[in-house]
């Protein structure tokens, strides 16, 4: 599976740059260094923010699925285990999946978006080397 990371607007590289240059240009028409102090600190705290998160991606993940095809009236375990291998905490992680609308799922973290209808999630915290492994029933 292939790992994405997200970037906010504001901690794109491109609007990092537009700004360093815009506040490079008031600094020097003003002559006030209060432009040049802030956009230096914003781009510390996106630079300390982009090593972090570096840092903390070092997430696993493994699965086990019991039946690849479930038919109607059938069950169907999967057990899911995630791992944070760095010494860091992971505040925020969100496991997404898909499924057809016609499967329900007998756990109750499992949150619905209901704006697409049959993508799932859930929100968990991690500490520095934990582990979180749980077992999803799904019911055809």
């Amino acid at each position: 599976m292939n790992q994405q990371l997200v970037y906010t607007p504001l901690a794109e590289p491109f609007v990092m740059g537009v700004m360093s240059v815009v506040a490079v240009i008031l600094s020097v028409f003003s002559s006030n260094l209060l432009f040049l102090s802030l956009v230096f600190l914003y781009v510390i705290l996106i630079g300390a923010t982009h090593v972090y998160i570096r840092k903390v991606s070092r997430v696993e993940w493994e699965y086990s699925q019991g039946n690849s095809t479930v038919f109607i009236g059938e069950r169907n375990m999967c057990k899911m285990k995630i791992s944070n291998k760095s010494i860091f905490p992971i505040l925020n992680i969100v496991f997404r999946f898909k499924c057809e609308n016609k499967l329900t799922w007998n756990h109750d973290e499992i949150n619905k978006n209901h704006s697409t209808g049959s993508n799932y999630y859930m929100n968990f915290n991690l500490k520095g080397r934990e582990s979180v492994s749980f077992d999803l029933q799904a019911v055809a």
